[in-house]
């Protein structure tokens, strides 16, 4: 929530939604996936929907349609 309210956009995860589901085997590891992790996810979600700002709110850019064809 800090970093959103400097100013992040989002946040980039793994290890911390994850983490536990590399020690598990079959079906505990698609439970905890489908149950702790999306839960863990939804969270993080909800906190950067209330609290980060769109990254266009303060970056824009203008490009030619064909810019493309000059790359």
């Amino acid at each position: 929530m800090v970093a959103c309210q400097a100013g992040a956009s989002g946040i980039a995860v793994g290890h911390a939604v994850w983490q536990e589901a590399v020690a598990l085997e079959g079906s505990s590891c698609v439970d905890f996936l489908q149950t702790t992790a999306r839960e863990r996810l939804t969270r993080l979600t909800e906190l950067c929907n209330r609290s980060s700002r769109q990254v266009q709110s303060f970056y824009t850019t203008e490009a030619p349609f064909d810019w493309y064809e000059k790359y």
